[in-house]
C-alpha cells in the first residue's frame, strides 16, 4: 500500500491520493475511487491494473504482487494462499476451452462471445481468442443464466481453469 500510496481511511481502502477517499467534499466513487474490502480492491486491480508505483520495487515484491491481483478471480483461494499450479495439474488451451463451452460461453461465426454481466446489455465479443482470455483474467468468468457453475465443473477443474486463465499474460504492473 505504501509503495503505491493507498490508503485506509474511514475503514475504506482508498486509492492514492486525498480526493479519493470517502469525504463529503470530494466526488470520490465507491468502487471506483475506493473499497469496503481489500477483496473489492483486489477485484478492481485484477482487471484495471495498479497506479503508478511511487517507490522502488524488489523483483520479487513485483513477483508476488503480480500473483495477488491476477488471482484474483481464481474461485477457491480464498485470501491468495500459496499454490504450486503443479499440486493441482496444468491443463491446455483446448482443455480450457472445453470447460468453457461447459459454463456457457460461445464461439461461432470467428467471434469468441462472453456474457455481459448485465444481462440487459450485449454480450462481450472478440476476434482474437488472445483478447478474449485477457478479458476473462481480468474480469473473471461470467456467470450465464440457466448454468449451475458447480454442477458442470468439479471444483478441481474450475480452479485449474481458473489458473490457466490467471496465468495469461496481463500487464497490471
Amino acid at each position: 500500500m505504501k509503495q503505491f500510496g493507498f490508503s485506509f481511511y474511514g475503514g475504506k481502502y482508498c486509492f492514492p491520493g486525498k480526493d479519493n477517499r470517502p469525504r463529503k467534499d470530494t466526488s470520490a466513487v465507491q468502487g471506483v475511487n475506493y473499497f469496503n474490502t481489500i477483496e473489492e480492491l483486489r477485484t478492481h486491480l485484477c482487471a484495471y491494473g495498479l497506479p503508478e508505483v511511487t517507490g522502488r520495487l524488489e523483483e520479487d515484491e513485483i513477483e508476488a504482487l503480480g500473483r495477488w491481483v491476477r488471482f484474483a478471480n481464481v474461485v477457491g483461494l480464498g485470501d491468495a494462499p500459496k499454490i504450486d499450479p503443479k499440486d493441482v495439474g496444468y491443463i491446455n488451451g483446448r482443455d480450457a476451452w472445453r470447460m468453457l463451452s461447459k459454463l456457457g460461453l460461445k464461439y461461432g461465426g470467428g467471434v469468441y462471445s462472453v456474457p455481459n454481466s448485465d444481462p440487459s446489455m450485449k454480450p462481450f465479443k472478440f476476434e482474437r481468442q488472445e483478447n478474449y482470455t485477457v478479458h476473462l483474467a481480468r474480469f473473471g468468468i461470467p456467470r450465464v443464466d440457466g448454468i449451475r457453475q458447480h454442477e458442470v465443473l468439479s471444483r478441481d477443474d474450475r480452479l485449474r481453469l481458473d489458473l490457466y486463465i490467471a496465468s495469461t499474460e496481463v500487464d497490471s504492473l
